[in-house]
């Protein structure tokens, strides 16, 4: 399978679980944060096997960004 065509189908489900890592943190009325969104992140997906998109979605919170 081409690289590209394997992390485009990947994009969704990385997609998937930082949209639901946020909705958990917004209903507890935590902190919005990248280390925030890592932490929640772990604690739900602890139990499963972690897969490649789970691994991706941490790596991609913790690339340094700008910093606004």
């Amino acid at each position: 399978m081409d690289g590209d065509k394997f992390f485009e189908k990947l994009t969704p489900e990385v997609v998937h679980i930082l949209g639901t890592a946020l909705m958990q943190l917004l209903v507890d009325q935590a902190e919005l944060s990248r280390e925030a969104l890592v932490e929640i992140i772990q604690v739900m997906y602890q139990e499963n096997d972690t897969d490649l998109a789970v691994e991706v979605a941490i790596d991609v919170l913790r690339l340094p960004g700008e910093q606004v």
